[in-house]
């Protein structure tokens, strides 16, 4: 019972390295009543950041930097504030987590933004959808493909890739990273009105 529960908090988590889940967490947010105090600095410079009226295009390393210079919130900390709410959430023997989702969902993001730099993008959408509604969206990107894929290739012995637009085919393997053991293409060609 305790293997299942140990590979579930690790599915739970962020996609974030097995040393960092197994890493202890900070001194500076170990007690509840520190803690509490850097989600809550988190939360306001996130809310300060989706206050611009434009669209907002920025790297996770220099939000992680704006955190440091204003708000003195250090990127160790940042990379265990998921797993530090998921502990004092279990603590507090909190049985209705699904009422924390949107801290889950800061607390996620603090970490991704501490963890990873290269080929990654935050992008904060003022106006998101075609009407003039100020509604911010802010926006975690990953623009690297083999960053994505990565996990996969490691948890999984076979992986299977199939597209009707993967053209060149040999262009993958050296995008994603990876050496194919098969690899085929057929020329298909469906009329217009195919489902």
């Amino acid at each position: 019972m305790k293997g299942i529960r140990a590979e579930t908090e690790i599915l739970m988590q962020p996609v974030l390295s097995r040393e960092i889940i197994e890493e202890g967490v900070p001194g500076n947010i170990r007690k509840a009543e520190h803690f509490l105090p850097v989600l809550r600095k988190l939360v306001l410079y996130l809310k300060e950041l989706m206050k611009e009226r434009s669209t907002q295009i920025k790297s996770p390393l220099s939000l992680v930097c704006e955190l440091q210079e204003k708000h003195f919130v250090e990127q160790r900390t940042l990379k265990f504030m998921h797993q530090r709410l998921q502990i004092l959430l279990n603590t507090l023997q909190v049985d209705r987590v699904e009422d924390f989702s949107a801290l889950s969902l800061v607390t996620n993001l603090a970490s991704l933004l501490a963890t990873y730099y290269k080929g990654f993008s935050v992008i904060v959408e003022p106006y998101p959808s075609s009407q003039a509604v100020f509604d911010p969206h802010l926006q975690f990107y990953c623009l690297d493909a083999a960053l994505a894929t990565k996990p996969v290739f490691k948890k999984f012995r076979n992986v299977v890739l199939t597209s009707g637009t993967i053209s060149p085919l040999e262009i993958y393997p050296k995008i994603l990273q990876f050496e194919p053991k098969v690899s085929r293409a057929f020329n298909i060609s469906l009329p217009r009105n195919a489902i």
